[in-house]
């Protein structure tokens, strides 16, 4: 749309003449309207006193007189005798006021200006209509005015997600527009179009509701064939979304389709956690393990609990699993779980020890330990590394004198311990000669198994450390060391 304003300004503005060159007046005559631009001409009046060229602008702005300023062209060069000249204004914005004027000047000489004049851009307004083509029973084309730069389609007032082509296809009865728009911001709305088709249905299940982890069957009825958006087939659709998501199904019947859409709501699993107040008890033990819970509310499940308490003599020796679960207000359910041993005493049945060089020997507990072993000696701790077995040895061990004391404890790992005292019990020490004089000379070690005829001694000392019996009589060596 353009539209013509004709002004007429009767202020006279003279610029003062340097070197015989001179205008009486120029000013804004007329101006070619659109909704984002507008074309001023330009009139100059009472040129004279040669030639040469003279420079002009336009200033132009919204808003009132003194935003006159707020824009303004390129300077255009107006030759001698140019009585008029025609500029651009760009980028005005539809139903708009606007004032304007222009400002002249040659060299030489003085500056003019026009009077302001003012207009206002029309208002922006596309037209467009839509065709309609049947393909068949239940689906009809619509087309829309091409040229726009945006198109969105209509069905009864309310915006058709993801149409926004100048063509739609429309499966379902309704009136239907469409919304164009163009690069400088205009919009225009068609004519609505009736559609009227022998649409089918497509319903799919009601909108779900999950936890992390769970999955759902999605179902769509009215169709002989179905395409979720997943990529799955058939009208039961079995889902198990990471975060919430929406389906889409179509379905389609005798060359007719339509589509519907479920969401599956995924809730987070509650954080859970429990903590023991120890993770290893001996069986003997006077107190109770307690536990803590986050959040509150849940349930503790295991053998030998109670309430929040482990009775470690109810569930007995060995390793007892206790999980803590917890149902929020969605209905997810998480669990933490926590392992407690409970240790056996230690039974010692006997104690020997073997000297060696260096203030050193080899200790050995008889019994039955479940847990590995640890004997403390005074300040000093000893580990045996193992577990679970009759026999714990320890090298390297500190001289051991009669009647000394030691402790020794069944250790899991964690923060219990069971304890039992024993007092060291002294072994003979047989000399290598009593060895030597032994009829059976054969060497075997601790389980028996034959290692040598015994005959070459000096072959003894590169023997592995550790326990071998010759005879009736145990030795050990430690780094090439003999003890008896």
């Amino acid at each position: 749309m353009k539209k013509m304003i004709v002004l007429f300004v009767a202020v006279v503005i003279t610029a003062m003449s340097l070197n015989a060159q001179s205008v009486d007046s120029t000013r804004v005559n007329m101006i070619n309207i659109t909704n984002s631009s507008a074309v001023a001409r330009v009139f100059f009046f009472g040129w004279s006193g040669g030639s040469g060229t003279m420079y002009v602008y336009e200033n132009y702005g919204p808003g009132g007189v003194s935003n006159v300023n707020q824009f303004y062209t390129e300077t255009y060069p107006v030759p001698y005798g140019t009585d008029s000249l025609d500029i651009l204004l760009s980028g005005l914005s539809s139903s708009t006021n606007y004032f304007t004027d222009n400002y002249i000047s040659y060299p030489f000489m003085m500056n003019a200006t026009s009077p302001i004049v003012s207009f206002t851009t029309a208002a922006c307004a596309l037209s467009v209509s839509i065709s309609s083509v049947v393909l068949n029973s239940c689906s009809e084309q619509l087309t829309a005015t091409a040229g726009f730069s945006s198109y969105q389609w209509k069905r009864n007032g309310a915006n058709i997600a993801g149409a926004t082509s100048s063509v739609y296809v429309a499966i379902s009865d309704g009136s239907y527009t469409v919304v164009v728009g163009d690069a400088s911001s205009c919009t225009g709305t068609s004519s609505a179009v009736v559609v009227d088709v022998n649409e089918i249905t497509i319903t799919a299940s009601a909108d779900q509701e999950v936890c992390a982890g769970e999955s759902v069957t999605l179902t769509a009825t009215g169709g002989t064939s179905y395409l979720w958006s997943d990529g799955s087939t058939g009208s039961s659709n079995s889902v198990s979304p990471a975060s919430t998501t929406t389906y889409t199904v179509t379905g389609t019947s005798n060359g007719c389709f339509n589509t519907d859409a479920v969401q599956v709501k995924v809730n987070t699993l509650p954080n859970v956690s429990v903590i023991a107040s120890e993770e290893a008890i001996c069986i003997d033990a006077v107190t109770s393990i307690l536990f803590l819970v986050s959040p509150a509310g849940g349930n503790l499940s295991g053998t030998g609990v109670s309430g929040t308490q482990f009775n470690h003599t109810v569930a007995g020796v060995g390793l007892h699993t206790v999980t803590y679960t917890y149902t929020d207000a969605n209905g997810c359910s998480n669990n933490d779980d926590v392992v407690i041993t409970v240790m056996a005493k230690p039974i010692v049945s006997g104690i020997e020890y073997y000297p060696g060089d260096n203030n050193n020997g080899v200790l050995i507990l008889n019994g039955n330990f479940q847990y590995q072993v640890e004997v403390i000696l005074g300040d000093y701790v000893y580990s045996s590394g193992s577990q679970s077995q009759t026999t714990v040895m320890f090298y390297f061990f500190p001289v051991i004198n009669k009647g000394q004391y030691i402790t020794v404890q069944s250790v899991s790992g964690g923060d219990g311990a069971c304890f039992v005292m024993e007092k060291y019990l002294n072994v003979s020490e047989p000399s290598l000669d009593s060895v030597e004089k032994n009829k059976d000379k054969r060497i075997f070690d601790i389980t028996g198994k034959f290692i040598s005829d015994g005959k070459d001694l000096n072959n003894i000392k590169f023997l592995p450390n550790g326990i071998y019996l010759q005879g009736r009589k145990k030795f050990v060596v430690i780094d090439g060391n003999i003890s008896f």
